[in-house]
């Protein structure tokens, strides 16, 4: 305790000097503890510390010391090891934590990259999705694919009888550079909207899509985008290659490759990629074949469809069917509208039939999308007498698509270069060589690009599908074709027709039969076209079923005209031609023959007898005969088909047999001919 001026009190000082004295007694005390714990045994008992023992006492004393000492070494040694395996547990437990935390981590960092990409997403202009984008907007950010597309294409051009050299020398390349961009910057947004006629359903354009963007996220289950291309010489590549860019060119060439088929299959596969989310790793995501035949319209098209004339019998002809093309496009525009007046009927029905026959290749789905195409300008044309005249085929094809329905798309590479082309001398070539019917280079690769550009915006199009109200319906869901367009269609009929036929189809479709309905031909050969591909060719397809040929044989080159054929070449000249045993029913003889013009056409005349034999007959009867005319009242050679139905149904197992007589004139040309059962 203290005083009140801070000094210790005299018993709190003597308390603390006994404790310190104290504390002073018990460190002298425990140090000699220390001592004598540390002085050895021998020196204790020498010392009088510890009493003598025996020597035996002093060795086992030693050995039990020895022994404690032994034993203490291994509880230790063995908690030590049971020390460690705890410590080893904690480490993998820490371990484990560990890497928890690191997945923990990864995966916020995962979630953080996916916010940040979506909320860079969400950031980005409306022109970024492709959704939300315009077709030319689009078009003009793919100029690099698309004229790289034409460049690749340029020299598949190169004419066959050109000398083999460098096909792609710098003043050609820098040549073709110069067109291709002079193209792209006039094709402006208006000249490429005038090419749109009709745009495609939505509906349809979105499974289009599907079929593209499937392609492209595997192309190992998905096959490719298919189109089909079907038109006259124009499309085959009559011409093709004539250029002003230095490449070598022949006469009445064509060169497969360098039509606007090709070049098209080219752009799509090179545009797609660059245009789609997802890239894809498919080359091919797109396949175009092209099944044109020289001299042909929409009347031979239709006919081809009609009696299954257009893929032939090879097996890679039959590997695919009409139901596995996606896109068919009809090209027959040149032909068609330089149908004279008196064929202007049956050609405007032929467009609307060519339509329904591909799009019931699929009757029951929205695809495939079906496309008219005017490829080449006809007022141009210097046989064409008036302008008026000249726009028959564009009012008519805008009129059938419209009518035919919404799997229907018309595109004109006319109207996008009409203005153009009337606004610059007519020695420019940009576009179209004024006059040409078989324009050269830059009108087939105008013709891929704008078809291109019609194509991409359908595709635009069909993002709009989802906000229809008919999204949800079972397909087809563009509904079903109206009746066919005619002289003699009355208006009030057409309520009670359309919706007849559309119930009859829905049924159709629901029961599940949803394949085209075919016709089948026991012989059947086209000489542009099918198996028959060469002079030798049609005349094995004519001569390993004739029992007499006079005066006819075949005649043709594979690329120059006149293409292959089956010619009379004399007055009278006549064949026949016999099946015995046929394999299935016949009902129809189907013909396909050329008209044309000039002084060895006038007044040519071909008699057609078709007679049968039944099993257990023993004569002919006459089934039918009809009498073709050669010649036509327009100055251009085109391919008719002729149809003779047969009395009666010639059933399987009889005989059958046509004779073909010329009865006037001594040139007539037969391109193809097919025994068949017209369902």
């Amino acid at each position: 305790m203290r005083n009140p001026d801070g000094k210790m009190t005299t018993t709190t000082t003597t308390i603390k000097h006994t404790k310190l004295r104290l504390t002073s007694a018990l460190l002298l005390v425990g140090l000699a503890m220390v001592c004598f714990v540390t002085v050895s045994r021998e020196e204790r008992i020498e010392n009088g510390f510890l009493p003598k023992k025996t020597a035996e006492e002093g060795r086992r004393a030693a050995v039990d010391n020895w022994n404690h000492t032994k034993l203490d070494q291994s509880s230790s040694h063995e908690a030590a090891k049971k020390e460690m395996a705890n410590l080893r547990k904690q480490v993998s437990a820490r371990d484990k934590e560990l890497e928890e935390l690191k997945a923990s981590m990864a995966n916020l960092q995962k979630k953080q990259s996916i916010d940040d990409a979506t909320k860079a997403q969400a950031s980005k202009p409306p022109a970024e999705s492709f959704c939300q984008d315009t077709a030319f907007h689009r078009w003009q950010k793919l100029q690099q694919p698309i004229r790289s597309a034409a460049f690749d294409a340029l020299e598949s051009c190169w004419s066959k009888d050109a000398p083999q050299v460098d096909k792609s020398n710098n003043h050609t390349q820098a040549a073709f550079h110069q067109l291709t961009k002079r193209m792209f910057s006039e094709l402006t947004s208006y000249r490429l909207k005038q090419s749109v006629k009709l745009p495609a359903n939505p509906l349809v354009m979105e499974k289009v899509q599907q079929v593209i963007q499937n392609r492209m996220d595997d192309p190992q289950k998905n096959p490719p985008l298919r189109i089909a291309v079907f038109g006259g010489s124009v499309t085959t590549g009559f011409e093709a290659n004539v250029n002003d860019v230095g490449l070598p060119f022949g006469s009445r060439e064509t060169i497969k490759g360098c039509d606007w088929t090709h070049k098209l299959q080219l752009l799509l596969n090179k545009m797609l990629p660059a245009l789609l989310p997802g890239g894809g790793s498919a080359n091919d995501i797109v396949q175009v074949q092209n099944f044109a035949i020289s001299g042909s319209d929409s009347v031979i098209g239709s006919t081809l469809f009609e009696f299954d004339l257009w893929r032939g019998k090879s097996a890679a002809a039959q590997e695919l069917q009409g139901k596995d093309f996606d896109i068919f496009i009809s090209a027959y525009s040149a032909n068609d509208g330089k149908a004279p007046a008196e064929e202007r009927e049956r050609v405007y029905e032929s467009m609307q039939t060519f339509l329904r026959l591909t799009m019931d290749q699929r009757p029951c789905s929205d695809l495939p999308l079906v496309i008219q195409l005017e490829d080449v300008p006809l007022e141009s044309q210097p046989h064409i007498e008036t302008v008026k005249e000249s726009l028959w085929f564009p009012r008519h094809m805008g009129e059938t698509a419209a009518w035919t329905g919404g799997s229907v798309m018309a595109v004109s590479y006319t109207d996008a270069i009409r203005d153009y082309v009337l606004s610059h001398p007519r020695d420019d070539t940009t576009f179209y060589q004024w006059g040409a019917l078989h324009p050269g280079l830059s009108f087939h690769t105008g013709i891929s690009w704008v078809l291109a550009y019609n194509l991409l915006s359908g595709l635009l199009d069909g993002c709009d599908a989802k906000t229809m109200p008919h999204h949800a319906d079972p397909e087809p869901r563009v509904g079903f074709v109206k009746p066919l367009l005619t002289e003699q269609l009355k208006g009030g009929d057409i309520h009670h027709q359309w919706n007849e036929t559309s119930r009859q189809k829905k049924e159709v479709c629901q029961g599940g039969n949803t394949d085209a309905m075919t016709t089948t031909c026991v012989y059947k050969w086209v000489a542009a076209q099918q198996s028959a591909r060469s002079k030798e060719e049609v005349h094995k397809a004519v001569s390993s079923v004739a029992t007499n040929i006079e005066g006819w044989e075949a005649y043709g080159n594979p690329v120059r005209k006149p293409r292959r054929t089956w010619r009379a070449l004399q007055e009278n000249a006549t064949f026949t031609i016999q099946l015995d045993n046929i394999e299935s029913d016949v009902n129809q003889l189907v013909l396909l023959y050329l008209r044309s013009y000039g002084p060895n056409w006038v007044d040519v005349k071909l008699t057609v007898v078709v007679e049968g034999s039944a099993p257990s007959a023993e004569s002919w009867e006459k089934l039918n005969e009809a009498l073709l005319i050669g010649s036509h009242n327009s100055e251009t050679s085109v391919n008719y088909s002729k149809k003779i139905n047969l009395k009666k149904v010639m059933e399987k197992g009889s005989s059958i047999r046509a004779t073909f007589s010329l009865v006037a004139g001594r040139v007539f040309q037969v391109n193809g001919i097919a025994f068949c059962k017209h369902v």
